[in-house]
């Protein structure tokens, strides 16, 4: 009879932590998918409303947290 080996690996503390972020990750379902499914339908249909208070308020949060570059161009 064949002997059977058996080998056994062992993670780092890191390559555990990150091997459960990947379980974790497969595990939340895609409904970025299912939105954008949505959006498109309504956009079709004419019915896709903004409001205009919500988008200003994302384009003053993003640009906060993305200040422009100082300009380069001396007066």
């Amino acid at each position: 009879m064949a002997s059977q080996q058996s080998e056994s690996i062992a993670l780092s503390p890191v390559g555990q932590e990150i091997q459960q972020y990947t379980k974790a990750m497969a595990d939340i379902p895609d409904i970025r998918k299912e939105r954008i499914t949505q959006i498109q339908a309504a956009l079709k249909k004419g019915t896709y409303a903004i409001s205009s208070q919500d988008l200003a308020d994302k384009l003053i949060q993003e640009i906060s947290n993305h200040p422009p570059a100082p300009s380069s161009s001396s007066a």
